[in-house]
């Protein structure tokens, strides 16, 4: 069961590193074109276009700040599969082919580091899923599959305090994190027994 809910501006002080991010495409057979970085309103699972860019010479450059790791995507021209990756303040580097963009190698980010060691299916898939939210607590990535794991599969209320408890301070001041204890406070008014 997916639940829904409606949640306001979401704003967080950063306690990451660095305040700036720079993304370093290169991209393969192709010269020239537009790439878009976007990104995912968790409220509404409307695309939010962040940036747009021009390819040149099969190179693109974006630069800007996040307050904490987000999932955002890349779409090149009118292409609508996106390449996704963690996109947090760091220097991060994305090569890929557009003949098969879902072989994207993305170098520079820890969190994506831990993002593509998983597929999208094992996110979802709960025994993954909780090895991921248990085993790597100081990890945005976790909080974003706590999130989906929450509402797609039957957690205990138990479970689920201990997850959202053993998370790292740097973690708890994250947008999923943030959208996480929402969503378990509505989860918890249905549970058995409240």
């Amino acid at each position: 069961m997916v639940i829904l809910f409606s949640a306001g501006m979401l704003s967080c002080n950063s306690t990451f590193k660095n305040n700036t991010y720079e993304i370093i495409g290169n991209v393969s057979h192709l010269k020239s074109g537009k790439v878009i970085l976007a990104k995912l309103n968790l409220v509404s699972n409307i695309r939010v276009i962040v940036d747009s860019t021009s390819i040149v010479n099969g190179k693109f450059t974006f630069t800007g700040s996040v307050e904490t790791p987000y999932l955002h995507s890349l779409f090149i021209n009118d292409n609508k599969k996106g390449i996704p990756f963690f996109l947090e303040n760091s220097k991060i580097e994305i090569i890929f082919d557009t003949t098969s963009p879902e072989k994207a190698i993305v170098t520079g980010s820890r969190e994506d580091s831990l993002f593509r060691k998983y597929t999208i299916d094992q996110i979802f898939e709960k025994d993954a899923g909780m090895e991921i939210m248990t085993k790597y607590p100081d990890y945005v990535f976790a909080a974003f599959t706590a999130y989906y794991q929450f509402q797609i599969n039957e957690i205990h209320k138990d479970s689920m305090e201990m997850i959202l408890n053993n998370f790292s301070e740097p973690v708890k001041q994250s947008v999923y994190y943030m959208h996480l204890v929402e969503l378990y406070e509505k989860i918890k008014l249905t549970a058995i027994g409240e």
